[in-house]
Parts: structure tokens; C-alpha cells; sequence
């Protein structure tokens, strides 16, 4: 079961960077960067989604592993994010 933990914490950690690089790119690109105006652009919602389902994957490799093995799998979204 570690195995699992290790690949859905890996996998939680690539929708992370995949969802901030949305929405960064979305807020870079806007004039003047209202939350208000970015809730209604696609990609930025996109992006939004996409750290919510690596949320749910982190938790669920929580179930999966122990703290101390799936916690540190999350640095890796900075790897992706690059």
C-alpha cells in the first residue's frame, strides 16, 4: 500500500503545480487582477479545479500511507511546477 500512497501523493502533487501554473498565467495576463474578474475566466477556474483534485488525492493517499511517507511527495509539485 505504500507504493499506492507514494504514486496518488505523486499524482496530487502534479494537478497542484498544473492548477497554480492555470491560474498564475490567468492572473499575469489580466490588466488589473480583480478576484472578481478571475472568477469568471475559464482558465483560472481550470486551474482552481485542478488543486481541488489534487487535494482530494493528497487526502486520499493519506489513507493509503502514513503522514511521514505522503507529506514530503508534495515538494515534488514544485519539481512539476518548473
Amino acid at each position: 500500500m505504500p507504493v499506492l500512497a507514494v504514486g496518488l501523493a505523486l499524482l496530487g502533487s502534479l494537478f497542484f503545480a498544473l492548477g497554480a501554473a492555470l491560474q498564475q498565467h490567468e492572473a499575469a495576463g489580466a490588466e488589473r487582477p480583480a478576484i472578481g474578474r478571475l472568477f469568471r475566466r475559464p482558465r483560472w477556474l481550470l486551474g482552481g479545479l485542478s488543486i481541488a483534485v489534487g487535494t482530494g488525492l493528497h487526502v486520499l493517499a493519506l489513507r493509503y500511507g502514513p503522514l511521514t511517507l505522503v507529506q514530503p511527495m508534495g515538494v515534488a509539485s514544485l519539481l512539476f511546477a518548473l
